[in-house]
């Protein structure tokens, strides 16, 4: 299932439901490009030696979709075979800040484009989010420290601390 800023409310209950219920769980990320250029891509390398290099990727490029698929183990009623149930949920994420760019990697948006990729439903829909520090000057901007958390009204306070 796409979960899109449309679609999230009436979907987050569900998923949120079904995690904990869940047998087994498999991730996915998309991002907008996986390597640097100019950096070595050695498929000997350990855990610790590539970590560098796919760090610098990772900060540089945004992630815009991330797929969460949730296995349930179900029994068959008339022959008693056991199987799985998947339910996947897939998340277009725009990056919510206004003003950031957006860095795109030309190979990944050519792999993207020839495995179905719906950009426009990207562009329009995605779910915005926030890096930790983008979150922070949010909060910032629409809680200013001048403004004494005890000055808040409860349900500012409730936002504040979550």
């Amino acid at each position: 299932m796409n979960v899109t800023k449309a679609t999230f409310g009436v979907v987050v209950d569900e998923i949120l439901a079904l995690i904990p219920t869940c047998d087994f769980y498999a991730v996915d990320q998309e991002m907008t490009g996986i390597s640097e250029p100019k950096t070595p891509e050695d498929l000997t390398y350990s855990i610790p030696e590539a970590y560098p290099f796919k760090r610098g990727a990772a900060s540089k490029y945004n992630a815009f979709q991330f797929g969460l698929c949730l296995f349930h183990k179900k029994t068959n009623s008339d022959t008693g075979d056991v199987f799985y149930e998947a339910r996947p949920f897939n998340f277009q994420l725009r990056n919510g800040a206004q003003g950031d760019d957006v860095v795109l990697s030309m190979s990944a948006i050519e792999f993207l484009a020839k495995n179905a990729m719906d950009f426009q439903m990207w562009l329009a829909n995605g779910l915005p989010y926030a890096t930790r520090q983008g979150e922070a000057d949010q909060k910032e901007r629409l809680f200013p420290t001048a403004k004494k958390l005890e000055e808040a009204t409860e349900d500012e306070r409730e936002w504040v601390e979550r």
